[in-house]
Protein backbone atom coordinates (compact mmCIF):
# COMPACT_ATOMS: atom_id res chain seq x y z
CA UNK A 1 0.00 0.00 0.00
CA UNK A 2 2.99 2.15 0.72
CA UNK A 3 4.55 1.78 -2.75
CA UNK A 4 0.96 2.37 -4.26
CA UNK A 5 0.57 5.97 -2.71
CA UNK A 6 4.09 6.78 -3.76
CA UNK A 7 5.31 4.79 -6.37
CA UNK A 8 8.61 6.51 -7.16
CA UNK A 9 11.07 3.70 -5.31
CA UNK A 10 14.28 6.45 -5.05
CA UNK A 11 12.34 8.38 -2.70
CA UNK A 12 13.05 8.61 0.92
CA UNK A 13 10.33 6.61 3.05
CA UNK A 14 10.04 7.01 6.91
CA UNK A 15 7.78 5.47 9.25
CA UNK A 16 6.88 6.92 12.16
CA UNK A 17 4.77 4.61 14.81
CA UNK A 18 4.88 2.22 18.00
CA UNK A 19 7.59 0.05 18.46
CA UNK A 20 5.40 -3.21 19.51
CA UNK A 21 3.94 -3.43 15.35
CA UNK A 22 7.38 -3.21 13.90
CA UNK A 23 7.78 -6.93 13.17
CA UNK A 24 10.87 -7.76 11.27
CA UNK A 25 9.14 -7.78 7.84
CA UNK A 26 8.33 -3.76 7.77
CA UNK A 27 11.60 -3.07 9.34
CA UNK A 28 13.51 -4.72 6.26
CA UNK A 29 11.06 -2.63 4.28
CA UNK A 30 12.34 0.49 5.72
CA UNK A 31 15.30 0.62 7.08
CA UNK A 32 17.48 1.31 4.29
CA UNK A 33 14.60 3.66 2.64
CA UNK A 34 14.90 6.53 5.70
CA UNK A 35 14.13 4.32 9.02
CA UNK A 36 11.78 3.90 11.63
CA UNK A 37 10.96 6.22 14.41
CA UNK A 38 9.06 5.03 17.38
CA UNK A 39 6.89 7.09 20.52
CA UNK A 40 9.25 7.19 24.07
CA UNK A 41 7.92 4.62 26.43
CA UNK A 42 6.98 7.60 28.58
CA UNK A 43 4.44 8.50 25.99
CA UNK A 44 3.05 4.81 26.23
CA UNK A 45 3.27 4.95 29.82
CA UNK A 46 0.69 8.04 29.96
CA UNK A 47 -1.94 5.91 27.52
CA UNK A 48 -1.10 8.52 24.69
CA UNK A 49 -3.07 6.54 21.33
CA UNK A 50 -1.68 6.98 18.02
CA UNK A 51 -4.73 5.39 16.35
CA UNK A 52 -4.94 8.88 13.96
CA UNK A 53 -2.29 8.35 10.63
CA UNK A 54 -0.66 10.76 8.25
CA UNK A 55 0.55 10.05 4.92
CA UNK A 56 2.85 12.59 3.71
CA UNK A 57 3.56 12.12 0.12
CA UNK A 58 5.14 13.73 -2.44
CA UNK A 59 5.68 12.42 -5.91
CA UNK A 60 7.22 15.15 -7.94
CA UNK A 61 6.46 18.13 -8.69
CA UNK A 62 2.61 18.43 -8.55
CA UNK A 63 1.72 15.50 -7.01
CA UNK A 64 2.89 16.47 -3.55
CA UNK A 65 -0.31 15.67 -0.36
CA UNK A 66 -1.32 15.13 2.69
CA UNK A 67 -3.66 12.41 3.90
CA UNK A 68 -4.96 12.62 7.42
CA UNK A 69 -7.26 9.69 8.88
CA UNK A 70 -7.63 6.42 10.19
CA UNK A 71 -7.03 4.01 7.57
CA UNK A 72 -3.77 1.59 8.02
CA UNK A 73 -1.44 1.32 5.23
CA UNK A 74 -3.51 -1.47 4.27
CA UNK A 75 -5.56 -3.51 1.41
CA UNK A 76 -8.18 -4.05 4.41
CA UNK A 77 -8.22 -0.59 5.24
CA UNK A 78 -8.13 1.04 1.98
CA UNK A 79 -10.89 -0.93 -0.06
CA UNK A 80 -12.61 -3.11 2.44
CA UNK A 81 -12.95 -1.39 6.13
CA UNK A 82 -14.85 1.60 7.03
CA UNK A 83 -12.39 4.52 7.13
CA UNK A 84 -12.21 7.98 6.96
CA UNK A 85 -9.38 10.01 4.96
CA UNK A 86 -8.28 13.51 4.27
CA UNK A 87 -6.73 13.90 1.13
CA UNK A 88 -4.72 17.71 1.08
CA UNK A 89 -2.89 18.62 -2.24
CA UNK A 90 -0.25 21.00 -1.91
CA UNK A 91 0.61 23.87 -4.66
CA UNK A 92 3.98 23.72 -6.00
CA UNK A 93 6.60 25.68 -3.34
CA UNK A 94 4.59 25.31 -0.51
CA UNK A 95 5.77 22.30 0.94
CA UNK A 96 7.97 21.81 3.89
CA UNK A 97 8.75 18.64 4.22
CA UNK A 98 12.51 18.90 6.08
CA UNK A 99 10.31 20.55 8.68
CA UNK A 100 7.41 18.44 8.80
CA UNK A 101 9.76 15.64 9.14
CA UNK A 102 12.13 17.45 11.87
CA UNK A 103 8.82 18.30 14.10
CA UNK A 104 8.58 14.50 14.97
CA UNK A 105 12.49 13.20 15.06
CA UNK A 106 14.91 15.89 14.72
CA UNK A 107 17.97 15.45 17.60
CA UNK A 108 18.44 18.83 18.38
CA UNK A 109 14.43 19.21 19.16
CA UNK A 110 13.82 19.46 23.35
CA UNK A 111 10.37 18.34 22.38
CA UNK A 112 11.53 15.03 20.36
CA UNK A 113 8.70 12.41 21.53
CA UNK A 114 10.12 9.98 19.42
CA UNK A 115 13.63 7.67 18.43
CA UNK A 116 14.71 6.20 16.30
CA UNK A 117 14.52 2.06 16.02
CA UNK A 118 17.47 -0.08 15.12
CA UNK A 119 16.65 -2.92 15.55
CA UNK A 120 12.54 -5.13 15.07
CA UNK A 121 10.91 -7.03 18.23
CA UNK A 122 10.62 -10.20 18.64
CA UNK A 123 7.69 -10.23 19.90
CA UNK A 124 5.99 -7.72 17.58
CA UNK A 125 3.25 -8.04 15.98
CA UNK A 126 1.51 -5.64 13.26
CA UNK A 127 -2.18 -6.91 13.68
CA UNK A 128 -4.70 -4.75 16.00
CA UNK A 129 -6.19 -6.30 19.25
CA UNK A 130 -9.52 -5.09 19.60
CA UNK A 131 -11.43 -5.25 22.94
CA UNK A 132 -15.44 -5.83 23.85
CA UNK A 133 -16.17 -1.91 23.33
CA UNK A 134 -13.96 -1.25 20.32
CA UNK A 135 -15.26 -4.42 18.16
CA UNK A 136 -18.72 -4.03 19.63
CA UNK A 137 -18.12 -0.50 17.74
CA UNK A 138 -16.65 -1.75 14.53
CA UNK A 139 -19.72 -4.20 14.27
CA UNK A 140 -22.07 -0.86 14.34
CA UNK A 141 -20.09 1.56 11.74
CA UNK A 142 -19.61 -1.42 9.49
CA UNK A 143 -23.43 -2.37 9.46
CA UNK A 144 -24.21 -2.06 5.39
CA UNK A 145 -28.00 -1.62 6.24
CA UNK A 146 -26.96 1.13 9.09
CA UNK A 147 -29.20 4.45 7.75
CA UNK A 148 -30.51 7.81 9.32
CA UNK A 149 -33.94 9.58 8.45
CA UNK A 150 -34.29 13.35 9.34
CA UNK A 151 -37.88 14.91 9.32
CA UNK A 152 -39.37 18.27 9.72
CA UNK A 153 -42.06 18.76 11.42
CA UNK A 154 -44.11 22.34 11.65
CA UNK A 155 -42.84 23.99 14.22
CA UNK A 156 -39.58 23.97 12.44
CA UNK A 157 -37.96 21.45 14.76
CA UNK A 158 -36.52 18.36 12.83
CA UNK A 159 -35.89 14.45 14.67
CA UNK A 160 -33.42 11.71 13.43
CA UNK A 161 -33.84 8.10 13.29
CA UNK A 162 -30.92 6.01 12.93
CA UNK A 163 -31.74 2.35 12.92
CA UNK A 164 -29.93 -0.98 11.28
CA UNK A 165 -30.79 -5.17 11.95
CA UNK A 166 -27.66 -5.11 14.44
CA UNK A 167 -29.41 -4.91 17.48
CA UNK A 168 -27.49 -6.95 19.66
CA UNK A 169 -23.86 -5.97 20.06
CA UNK A 170 -21.47 -7.93 22.43
CA UNK A 171 -20.84 -4.39 24.59
CA UNK A 172 -23.21 -1.68 25.32
CA UNK A 173 -22.59 1.05 22.38
CA UNK A 174 -23.84 4.93 22.75
CA UNK A 175 -24.74 7.10 19.76
CA UNK A 176 -25.52 10.70 19.46
CA UNK A 177 -25.68 13.18 16.68
CA UNK A 178 -22.24 15.39 16.15
CA UNK A 179 -23.64 18.56 17.58
CA UNK A 180 -25.58 17.35 20.21
CA UNK A 181 -22.95 14.99 22.73
CA UNK A 182 -25.47 15.32 25.46
CA UNK A 183 -27.82 13.01 23.50
CA UNK A 184 -26.01 9.89 23.71
CA UNK A 185 -28.75 7.49 23.72
CA UNK A 186 -27.78 3.01 24.10
CA UNK A 187 -28.10 1.46 20.68
CA UNK A 188 -30.64 -1.21 20.40
CA UNK A 189 -31.21 -1.16 16.82
CA UNK A 190 -33.24 2.16 16.52
CA UNK A 191 -32.77 5.35 18.10
CA UNK A 192 -34.69 8.69 17.47
CA UNK A 193 -33.71 12.21 18.30
CA UNK A 194 -36.02 15.09 18.61
CA UNK A 195 -36.52 18.28 18.46
CA UNK A 196 -33.35 19.43 16.43
CA UNK A 197 -32.62 22.87 15.30
CA UNK A 198 -31.53 23.00 11.25
CA UNK A 199 -27.82 23.59 12.26
CA UNK A 200 -27.77 20.54 14.61
CA UNK A 201 -28.68 18.30 11.66
CA UNK A 202 -25.63 16.08 10.61
CA UNK A 203 -24.58 13.19 8.30
CA UNK A 204 -21.89 12.85 11.33
CA UNK A 205 -22.91 10.23 14.74
CA UNK A 206 -20.56 9.90 17.49
CA UNK A 207 -20.28 6.75 18.95
CA UNK A 208 -19.04 5.25 22.40
CA UNK A 209 -18.27 2.43 24.64
CA UNK A 210 -17.08 0.85 27.65
CA UNK A 211 -15.67 -2.02 28.55
CA UNK A 212 -16.04 -3.68 31.64
CA UNK A 213 -12.75 -2.85 33.06
CA UNK A 214 -13.66 0.63 32.53
CA UNK A 215 -11.83 1.37 29.51
CA UNK A 216 -13.86 3.91 27.15
CA UNK A 217 -13.46 4.23 23.53
CA UNK A 218 -15.18 7.49 20.95
CA UNK A 219 -15.23 7.80 17.12
CA UNK A 220 -16.98 9.99 14.74
CA UNK A 221 -18.47 8.03 11.99
CA UNK A 222 -20.76 9.11 8.50
CA UNK A 223 -24.58 7.29 8.17
CA UNK A 224 -26.19 7.59 5.22
CA UNK A 225 -28.78 10.28 5.51
CA UNK A 226 -32.04 11.64 3.86
CA UNK A 227 -34.15 14.21 4.33
CA UNK A 228 -31.53 16.94 4.79
CA UNK A 229 -33.29 20.20 4.50
CA UNK A 230 -31.78 22.18 1.69
CA UNK A 231 -31.40 25.52 4.13
CA UNK A 232 -29.49 23.59 6.36
CA UNK A 233 -26.04 25.30 5.45
CA UNK A 234 -27.26 28.77 5.93
CA UNK A 235 -28.60 28.28 9.31
CA UNK A 236 -25.21 26.66 10.31
CA UNK A 237 -23.62 30.27 8.90
CA UNK A 238 -25.99 32.51 10.90
CA UNK A 239 -25.12 30.05 14.14
CA UNK A 240 -21.72 30.45 13.69
CA UNK A 241 -21.71 34.32 12.14
CA UNK A 242 -24.22 36.61 14.34
CA UNK A 243 -22.64 39.71 13.77
CA UNK A 244 -21.10 42.30 11.43
CA UNK A 245 -17.75 41.41 13.54
CA UNK A 246 -18.03 37.75 12.93
CA UNK A 247 -18.30 38.34 9.16
CA UNK A 248 -15.14 40.86 8.95
CA UNK A 249 -12.76 37.88 11.47
CA UNK A 250 -13.84 35.17 9.03
CA UNK A 251 -13.54 37.42 5.77
CA UNK A 252 -9.68 38.02 7.85
CA UNK A 253 -8.74 34.30 7.86
CA UNK A 254 -9.98 33.88 4.70
CA UNK A 255 -7.71 36.71 2.89
CA UNK A 256 -4.59 36.22 4.90
CA UNK A 257 -1.62 33.94 3.68
CA UNK A 258 -1.58 32.86 7.50
CA UNK A 259 -4.55 31.82 8.49
CA UNK A 260 -2.95 29.77 11.37
CA UNK A 261 -0.82 33.02 12.24
CA UNK A 262 -3.66 35.20 12.69
CA UNK A 263 -5.59 32.65 14.66
CA UNK A 264 -2.69 31.92 17.10
CA UNK A 265 -2.37 35.80 17.53
CA UNK A 266 -5.98 36.26 18.36
CA UNK A 267 -5.40 33.60 20.81
CA UNK A 268 -2.79 34.70 22.24
CA UNK A 269 -4.62 38.44 22.25
CA UNK A 270 -7.62 36.82 24.39
CA UNK A 271 -4.99 35.42 26.69
CA UNK A 272 -3.62 38.74 27.23
CA UNK A 273 -6.24 40.92 27.39
CA UNK A 274 -9.56 38.84 28.10
CA UNK A 275 -11.12 39.88 24.30
CA UNK A 276 -10.37 38.80 20.92
CA UNK A 277 -9.10 40.60 18.52
CA UNK A 278 -12.37 43.21 17.57
CA UNK A 279 -12.71 43.25 13.52
CA UNK A 280 -14.21 46.97 14.03
CA UNK A 281 -10.72 48.34 15.42
CA UNK A 282 -8.36 46.50 13.08
CA UNK A 283 -9.83 46.02 10.22
CA UNK A 284 -11.16 48.80 7.49
CA UNK A 285 -12.93 48.72 4.26
CA UNK A 286 -9.04 50.42 2.69
CA UNK A 287 -7.30 47.31 4.53
CA UNK A 288 -9.83 44.71 2.87
CA UNK A 289 -9.83 46.59 -0.07
CA UNK A 290 -6.13 46.02 -0.17
CA UNK A 291 -6.18 42.42 0.10
CA UNK A 292 -8.91 41.43 -2.26
CA UNK A 293 -7.19 43.52 -4.88
CA UNK A 294 -4.37 41.42 -3.98
CA UNK A 295 -7.18 38.17 -4.09
CA UNK A 296 -8.47 39.23 -7.10
CA UNK A 297 -5.17 39.18 -8.97
CA UNK A 298 -3.49 35.93 -7.61
CA UNK A 299 -6.59 34.02 -6.98
CA UNK A 300 -9.96 35.39 -8.76
CA UNK A 301 -11.55 32.26 -7.31
CA UNK A 302 -11.30 32.92 -4.13
CA UNK A 303 -13.91 36.33 -4.38
CA UNK A 304 -16.13 33.77 -5.26
CA UNK A 305 -16.56 32.03 -2.33
CA UNK A 306 -16.66 35.45 -0.44
CA UNK A 307 -19.63 35.68 -2.80
CA UNK A 308 -21.02 31.94 -1.25
CA UNK A 309 -20.75 33.41 1.71
CA UNK A 310 -22.22 36.24 1.65
CA UNK A 311 -25.32 34.76 0.20
CA UNK A 312 -26.27 32.79 3.00
CA UNK A 313 -26.29 35.80 5.52
CA UNK A 314 -28.62 38.69 5.71
CA UNK A 315 -28.43 42.11 5.20
CA UNK A 316 -27.97 42.69 8.86
CA UNK A 317 -24.79 41.08 9.28
CA UNK A 318 -22.87 42.29 5.78
CA UNK A 319 -22.80 45.47 5.26
CA UNK A 320 -24.70 47.45 2.51
CA UNK A 321 -21.33 49.54 1.68
CA UNK A 322 -19.40 46.40 1.90
CA UNK A 323 -21.70 44.56 -0.84
CA UNK A 324 -21.32 47.31 -2.89
CA UNK A 325 -17.60 47.09 -3.13
CA UNK A 326 -17.38 43.44 -3.82
CA UNK A 327 -19.73 43.96 -6.39
CA UNK A 328 -16.44 45.87 -7.99
CA UNK A 329 -14.33 43.25 -7.20
CA UNK A 330 -17.09 40.92 -9.23
CA UNK A 331 -17.24 42.85 -12.29
CA UNK A 332 -13.59 42.84 -12.89
CA UNK A 333 -12.78 39.39 -12.26
CA UNK A 334 -15.34 38.45 -14.54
Amino acid sequence: MISRLNPENRCKRTLITRKEYVDKNIFEKFKNKGGIYVTLDDLASRGIDLHAKIYHVWNGRNEQYLYLGSANATTSAFERNGEFLLRLKYKYGNTRSAQFLSDFYENGNSDNKFMPLNEPLENASSAIKWDAAESAMKELMCAEDLKARITRHRNGRFSIIVASNSMRLANDVFIAPLQKKDLLQRWTGRVTFEDLGADELSEFFIISATTPDGTHHNAVIKIETTGMPSDRDQEIYKGIIKSPNDFFRLLEIMLTDTPLQYISTEILHKEHTGNGIKPEENLSFPNLYEKMLKIAATNPKQIQEIGRLISKLSDDIVPPAFIKMYKLFVAATE
